[in-house]
Protein backbone atom coordinates (compact mmCIF):
# COMPACT_ATOMS: atom_id res chain seq x y z
CA UNK A 1 0.00 0.00 0.00
CA UNK A 2 1.11 3.75 -0.96
CA UNK A 3 3.32 4.85 2.09
CA UNK A 4 1.51 7.92 2.11
CA UNK A 5 -1.43 5.18 3.82
CA UNK A 6 -0.85 4.81 7.20
CA UNK A 7 -2.28 1.03 8.79
CA UNK A 8 -2.75 0.22 12.51
CA UNK A 9 0.02 -1.03 14.39
CA UNK A 10 -1.70 -2.27 17.28
CA UNK A 11 -5.35 -3.24 17.52
CA UNK A 12 -7.93 -0.68 19.29
CA UNK A 13 -11.16 -0.78 21.01
CA UNK A 14 -12.54 2.14 18.49
CA UNK A 15 -11.86 3.43 15.83
CA UNK A 16 -13.19 6.64 14.53
CA UNK A 17 -13.67 7.29 10.53
CA UNK A 18 -13.51 10.65 9.14
CA UNK A 19 -14.10 11.66 5.93
CA UNK A 20 -13.81 15.41 4.88
CA UNK A 21 -13.25 17.40 1.61
CA UNK A 22 -12.93 21.37 1.70
CA UNK A 23 -14.04 21.50 5.44
CA UNK A 24 -11.28 24.47 6.85
CA UNK A 25 -13.90 26.25 8.41
CA UNK A 26 -15.64 22.98 10.08
CA UNK A 27 -12.76 20.07 10.86
CA UNK A 28 -11.07 21.32 13.50
CA UNK A 29 -14.44 20.82 16.01
CA UNK A 30 -14.42 17.50 14.59
CA UNK A 31 -10.69 16.67 15.69
CA UNK A 32 -11.27 18.27 18.73
CA UNK A 33 -14.04 16.29 19.71
CA UNK A 34 -12.01 13.16 18.41
CA UNK A 35 -9.10 14.01 20.67
CA UNK A 36 -10.81 15.46 24.09
CA UNK A 37 -12.86 12.17 24.59
CA UNK A 38 -12.54 10.55 28.31
CA UNK A 39 -11.76 6.98 27.59
CA UNK A 40 -10.55 3.87 29.66
CA UNK A 41 -9.57 2.28 26.50
CA UNK A 42 -7.47 3.17 23.05
CA UNK A 43 -9.08 4.37 20.41
CA UNK A 44 -7.74 6.53 17.43
CA UNK A 45 -9.21 8.53 14.64
CA UNK A 46 -8.82 7.81 10.98
CA UNK A 47 -9.01 10.87 9.54
CA UNK A 48 -9.53 10.83 5.02
CA UNK A 49 -8.88 13.90 3.50
CA UNK A 50 -10.45 13.42 0.01
CA UNK A 51 -7.76 15.97 -1.55
CA UNK A 52 -8.99 19.67 -0.47
CA UNK A 53 -8.14 22.48 -1.89
CA UNK A 54 -8.00 24.40 1.14
CA UNK A 55 -6.53 24.07 4.09
CA UNK A 56 -8.03 20.96 5.56
CA UNK A 57 -5.31 18.75 5.32
CA UNK A 58 -2.77 21.58 6.80
CA UNK A 59 -5.16 21.45 9.67
CA UNK A 60 -5.47 17.75 9.97
CA UNK A 61 -1.66 17.43 10.04
CA UNK A 62 -1.57 20.15 13.06
CA UNK A 63 -4.04 18.05 15.10
CA UNK A 64 -1.79 14.58 13.93
CA UNK A 65 1.41 15.92 15.30
CA UNK A 66 0.18 16.83 18.26
CA UNK A 67 -2.33 13.85 18.94
CA UNK A 68 -0.19 10.89 17.67
CA UNK A 69 -1.85 8.66 19.04
CA UNK A 70 -5.10 9.66 19.20
CA UNK A 71 -5.53 11.17 15.40
CA UNK A 72 -4.15 10.19 11.71
CA UNK A 73 -4.58 11.52 8.51
CA UNK A 74 -4.96 9.73 5.29
CA UNK A 75 -4.37 12.53 2.51
CA UNK A 76 -5.37 11.14 -0.97
CA UNK A 77 -4.05 12.26 -3.74
CA UNK A 78 -6.32 12.85 -6.00
CA UNK A 79 -10.47 13.45 -5.24
CA UNK A 80 -11.73 10.10 -4.66
CA UNK A 81 -15.31 10.97 -4.81
CA UNK A 82 -15.34 13.05 -8.32
CA UNK A 83 -14.05 9.44 -10.07
CA UNK A 84 -16.10 7.34 -8.58
CA UNK A 85 -13.21 5.72 -6.35
CA UNK A 86 -13.60 3.62 -3.01
CA UNK A 87 -12.17 4.71 -0.18
CA UNK A 88 -12.70 1.19 1.79
CA UNK A 89 -9.33 -0.38 0.80
CA UNK A 90 -7.84 2.05 2.60
CA UNK A 91 -9.67 1.34 5.41
CA UNK A 92 -10.37 -2.08 5.54
CA UNK A 93 -6.89 -2.73 7.89
CA UNK A 94 -8.36 -0.35 10.31
CA UNK A 95 -11.88 -2.31 10.61
CA UNK A 96 -9.89 -5.25 10.68
CA UNK A 97 -7.72 -3.93 13.77
CA UNK A 98 -10.69 -2.39 15.90
CA UNK A 99 -13.57 -3.93 18.14
CA UNK A 100 -15.79 -1.15 17.75
CA UNK A 101 -15.71 1.56 14.63
CA UNK A 102 -17.51 4.95 14.98
CA UNK A 103 -18.73 7.44 12.44
CA UNK A 104 -18.48 11.44 12.16
CA UNK A 105 -17.97 13.76 8.96
CA UNK A 106 -15.64 16.71 9.25
CA UNK A 107 -18.56 18.78 9.19
CA UNK A 108 -19.60 17.24 11.93
CA UNK A 109 -18.07 17.40 15.90
CA UNK A 110 -18.96 15.85 19.19
CA UNK A 111 -19.94 17.71 21.82
CA UNK A 112 -20.14 15.28 24.69
CA UNK A 113 -16.17 13.86 25.94
CA UNK A 114 -17.81 10.70 27.55
CA UNK A 115 -20.00 9.72 24.17
CA UNK A 116 -17.30 6.92 23.02
CA UNK A 117 -17.20 5.61 26.95
CA UNK A 118 -20.98 5.66 26.98
CA UNK A 119 -21.74 3.99 23.95
CA UNK A 120 -19.20 1.33 24.37
CA UNK A 121 -19.72 0.45 27.55
CA UNK A 122 -23.25 -0.01 26.75
CA UNK A 123 -21.96 -2.70 23.62
CA UNK A 124 -19.60 -4.58 26.12
CA UNK A 125 -23.16 -4.69 28.41
CA UNK A 126 -25.32 -6.55 25.77
CA UNK A 127 -23.64 -8.51 23.10
CA UNK A 128 -26.56 -8.96 20.74
CA UNK A 129 -26.63 -5.39 20.38
CA UNK A 130 -24.89 -4.73 17.14
CA UNK A 131 -25.14 -0.35 16.63
CA UNK A 132 -25.33 2.22 19.90
CA UNK A 133 -26.75 5.42 18.46
CA UNK A 134 -27.42 8.63 20.39
CA UNK A 135 -29.41 12.29 20.28
CA UNK A 136 -27.83 15.09 18.34
CA UNK A 137 -28.64 18.21 17.78
CA UNK A 138 -29.33 19.37 13.77
CA UNK A 139 -27.82 22.56 13.02
CA UNK A 140 -28.78 23.94 9.42
CA UNK A 141 -25.90 26.47 7.41
CA UNK A 142 -27.76 29.33 8.67
CA UNK A 143 -27.42 28.49 12.26
CA UNK A 144 -30.80 27.57 13.37
CA UNK A 145 -31.28 23.95 15.20
CA UNK A 146 -33.51 21.65 14.56
CA UNK A 147 -34.80 18.81 16.93
CA UNK A 148 -35.16 15.24 15.04
CA UNK A 149 -35.09 12.79 17.71
CA UNK A 150 -37.74 10.23 17.50
CA UNK A 151 -38.01 8.66 20.69
CA UNK A 152 -38.85 10.21 24.28
CA UNK A 153 -36.91 7.43 26.15
CA UNK A 154 -33.34 5.32 25.52
CA UNK A 155 -35.22 2.09 23.27
CA UNK A 156 -34.16 -0.41 21.07
CA UNK A 157 -35.32 0.91 16.99
CA UNK A 158 -37.45 -1.14 14.86
CA UNK A 159 -35.61 -2.19 11.94
CA UNK A 160 -38.97 -0.97 10.21
CA UNK A 161 -37.72 2.91 10.89
CA UNK A 162 -34.93 2.09 9.98
CA UNK A 163 -35.77 0.91 6.44
CA UNK A 164 -38.45 3.88 6.13
CA UNK A 165 -35.65 6.12 7.91
CA UNK A 166 -33.72 6.90 4.59
CA UNK A 167 -30.05 6.79 6.42
CA UNK A 168 -31.14 9.94 8.10
CA UNK A 169 -33.25 8.58 11.02
CA UNK A 170 -29.97 8.39 13.13
CA UNK A 171 -27.65 10.67 12.37
CA UNK A 172 -24.06 9.69 11.56
CA UNK A 173 -21.94 10.92 14.23
CA UNK A 174 -23.44 9.38 17.02
CA UNK A 175 -23.24 6.17 15.62
CA UNK A 176 -21.23 3.25 17.11
CA UNK A 177 -21.28 -0.67 15.80
CA UNK A 178 -19.10 -3.44 15.75
CA UNK A 179 -16.69 -3.91 13.41
CA UNK A 180 -17.83 -7.45 12.17
CA UNK A 181 -20.81 -5.87 10.55
CA UNK A 182 -18.82 -5.08 7.52
CA UNK A 183 -17.39 -8.90 7.79
CA UNK A 184 -20.29 -10.03 5.68
CA UNK A 185 -21.11 -6.85 4.50
CA UNK A 186 -22.77 -7.86 1.03
CA UNK A 187 -21.84 -6.19 -2.16
CA UNK A 188 -24.82 -4.65 -2.71
CA UNK A 189 -24.32 -2.78 0.26
CA UNK A 190 -20.90 -1.43 -0.57
CA UNK A 191 -21.63 0.08 -3.64
CA UNK A 192 -24.75 2.06 -2.26
CA UNK A 193 -24.22 5.63 -3.41
CA UNK A 194 -25.00 6.03 0.96
CA UNK A 195 -22.91 4.46 3.01
CA UNK A 196 -24.84 4.62 6.69
CA UNK A 197 -28.01 4.04 5.38
CA UNK A 198 -27.18 0.09 4.06
CA UNK A 199 -25.03 -0.09 7.39
CA UNK A 200 -27.87 0.96 9.93
CA UNK A 201 -30.43 -1.69 8.22
CA UNK A 202 -27.84 -4.31 8.34
CA UNK A 203 -27.49 -3.79 12.20
CA UNK A 204 -30.61 -4.13 13.04
CA UNK A 205 -30.50 -7.36 10.79
CA UNK A 206 -27.65 -9.29 12.58
CA UNK A 207 -28.73 -7.55 16.59
CA UNK A 208 -30.26 -4.24 18.14
CA UNK A 209 -29.95 -1.36 17.59
CA UNK A 210 -30.19 1.16 20.34
CA UNK A 211 -31.05 4.56 21.32
CA UNK A 212 -29.65 6.92 24.17
CA UNK A 213 -31.52 9.38 24.81
CA UNK A 214 -29.04 11.71 25.08
CA UNK A 215 -27.14 14.89 22.95
CA UNK A 216 -23.56 13.90 22.43
CA UNK A 217 -23.29 15.45 18.87
CA UNK A 218 -23.98 18.38 16.44
CA UNK A 219 -25.22 17.06 13.04
CA UNK A 220 -24.60 20.20 10.46
CA UNK A 221 -26.82 20.38 7.53
CA UNK A 222 -26.36 21.50 4.50
CA UNK A 223 -22.79 22.71 4.86
CA UNK A 224 -20.03 23.69 2.21
CA UNK A 225 -18.26 20.39 1.21
CA UNK A 226 -20.77 18.37 3.24
CA UNK A 227 -22.48 15.10 1.19
CA UNK A 228 -26.20 16.84 1.42
CA UNK A 229 -24.94 20.40 0.17
CA UNK A 230 -24.53 21.98 -3.25
CA UNK A 231 -20.63 22.44 -3.22
CA UNK A 232 -20.29 19.52 -5.72
CA UNK A 233 -23.10 20.36 -7.95
CA UNK A 234 -20.57 19.49 -10.75
CA UNK A 235 -20.54 16.16 -9.76
CA UNK A 236 -23.47 15.49 -7.68
CA UNK A 237 -26.15 15.31 -10.63
CA UNK A 238 -24.40 12.23 -12.40
CA UNK A 239 -23.75 10.89 -9.06
CA UNK A 240 -27.01 10.88 -7.58
CA UNK A 241 -28.63 10.25 -11.28
CA UNK A 242 -26.26 6.87 -11.34
CA UNK A 243 -26.49 6.33 -8.10
CA UNK A 244 -30.32 5.79 -7.11
CA UNK A 245 -29.98 2.26 -8.74
CA UNK A 246 -27.91 1.73 -6.25
CA UNK A 247 -29.98 2.45 -3.39
CA UNK A 248 -33.10 0.39 -4.85
CA UNK A 249 -30.69 -2.20 -5.33
CA UNK A 250 -29.35 -2.55 -1.65
CA UNK A 251 -32.87 -2.33 -0.71
CA UNK A 252 -34.10 -5.35 -2.84
CA UNK A 253 -30.85 -6.97 -2.00
CA UNK A 254 -31.73 -6.79 2.02
CA UNK A 255 -35.43 -7.38 1.39
CA UNK A 256 -34.10 -11.20 -0.04
CA UNK A 257 -31.70 -11.54 3.08
CA UNK A 258 -34.52 -11.30 5.26
CA UNK A 259 -36.51 -13.31 3.67
CA UNK A 260 -39.50 -11.19 3.22
CA UNK A 261 -39.83 -10.44 6.82
CA UNK A 262 -39.63 -6.82 5.87
CA UNK A 263 -41.21 -6.86 2.51
CA UNK A 264 -44.77 -4.74 2.92
CA UNK A 265 -41.54 -1.99 4.32
CA UNK A 266 -39.22 -2.52 1.69
CA UNK A 267 -41.62 -2.10 -0.87
CA UNK A 268 -43.14 1.08 0.87
CA UNK A 269 -39.61 2.54 0.95
CA UNK A 270 -38.67 1.72 -2.49
CA UNK A 271 -42.16 3.24 -3.72
CA UNK A 272 -41.26 6.50 -1.90
CA UNK A 273 -37.61 6.50 -2.97
CA UNK A 274 -38.83 6.30 -6.84
CA UNK A 275 -41.25 8.54 -6.58
CA UNK A 276 -38.79 11.70 -5.13
CA UNK A 277 -36.59 10.75 -7.78
CA UNK A 278 -38.58 10.46 -10.34
CA UNK A 279 -39.73 14.32 -9.63
CA UNK A 280 -36.22 15.70 -8.58
CA UNK A 281 -34.20 13.83 -11.86
CA UNK A 282 -36.46 13.43 -14.42
CA UNK A 283 -33.84 11.98 -16.66
CA UNK A 284 -34.42 8.83 -15.33
CA UNK A 285 -38.12 8.28 -16.16
CA UNK A 286 -37.74 6.75 -19.33
CA UNK A 287 -35.75 3.36 -18.45
CA UNK A 288 -37.55 3.07 -15.69
CA UNK A 289 -39.13 -0.67 -15.27
CA UNK A 290 -41.82 -1.02 -12.42
CA UNK A 291 -43.01 -4.80 -11.27
CA UNK A 292 -46.55 -4.89 -10.48
CA UNK A 293 -46.26 -5.41 -7.19
CA UNK A 294 -44.69 -2.20 -6.68
CA UNK A 295 -46.08 -0.50 -9.58
CA UNK A 296 -49.47 -0.76 -7.21
CA UNK A 297 -47.91 1.26 -4.35
CA UNK A 298 -48.04 4.41 -6.48
CA UNK A 299 -51.16 5.96 -6.69
CA UNK A 300 -53.72 6.65 -9.18
CA UNK A 301 -52.00 10.60 -9.27
CA UNK A 302 -48.30 9.52 -9.25
CA UNK A 303 -48.70 6.82 -12.22
CA UNK A 304 -50.36 9.75 -14.15
CA UNK A 305 -47.03 11.92 -13.53
CA UNK A 306 -44.61 9.30 -14.20
CA UNK A 307 -46.14 8.41 -17.38
CA UNK A 308 -46.13 12.18 -18.46
CA UNK A 309 -42.30 12.67 -17.35
CA UNK A 310 -41.80 9.54 -19.38
CA UNK A 311 -42.18 12.05 -22.42
CA UNK A 312 -39.29 13.58 -23.86
CA UNK A 313 -41.59 16.82 -24.29
CA UNK A 314 -42.65 16.80 -20.75
CA UNK A 315 -39.34 16.14 -19.14
CA UNK A 316 -37.27 18.65 -21.51
CA UNK A 317 -40.00 21.42 -20.09
CA UNK A 318 -39.07 20.15 -16.22
CA UNK A 319 -35.79 21.53 -16.70
CA UNK A 320 -36.65 25.19 -17.84
CA UNK A 321 -35.42 27.82 -15.69
CA UNK A 322 -36.60 27.76 -12.69
CA UNK A 323 -38.49 24.80 -12.54
CA UNK A 324 -35.77 22.39 -10.84
CA UNK A 325 -35.24 24.88 -7.93
CA UNK A 326 -38.68 25.61 -7.18
CA UNK A 327 -39.24 21.19 -7.12
CA UNK A 328 -36.28 21.60 -4.74
CA UNK A 329 -37.78 24.24 -2.61
CA UNK A 330 -40.96 22.12 -2.52
CA UNK A 331 -38.95 18.60 -1.55
CA UNK A 332 -37.17 20.27 1.07
CA UNK A 333 -39.71 22.15 3.13
CA UNK A 334 -41.76 18.59 2.77
CA UNK A 335 -38.19 17.39 4.45
CA UNK A 336 -38.06 20.02 6.95
CA UNK A 337 -41.91 19.31 7.97
CA UNK A 338 -41.08 15.72 8.39
CA UNK A 339 -38.23 15.63 10.50
CA UNK A 340 -40.06 18.45 12.64
CA UNK A 341 -43.40 17.05 12.42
Amino acid sequence: MNESFPTPDRRYKVVIVCLTYNQEQYIEDALRGFAGQRTDFDYCAVVVDDNSSDRTADIIRRYEAQYPDRIRGIYLPENYYSQNKSKVPLLRPWHQHSDYLALCEGDDYWTDPDKLQKQVDWLDRHPACTMCCTDSEVRRHDGTVEDWHHYPADCDIPVQDLILGSGLWLQTPTLVFRSRLYDDFPDYCWRCHVADYPLQIWAALQGDVHYLHQKTSVYRLFTTGSWMSGIQRRYAAYMLISGWETELQMLQGLDRYSEGRYHDTFLQREAHYIWINLIKYRLCTRTLQLDEELRARFSQRQRLVIWLLRSPVIAALCWLPGVPWLIDRIRLLKYRLHHNG
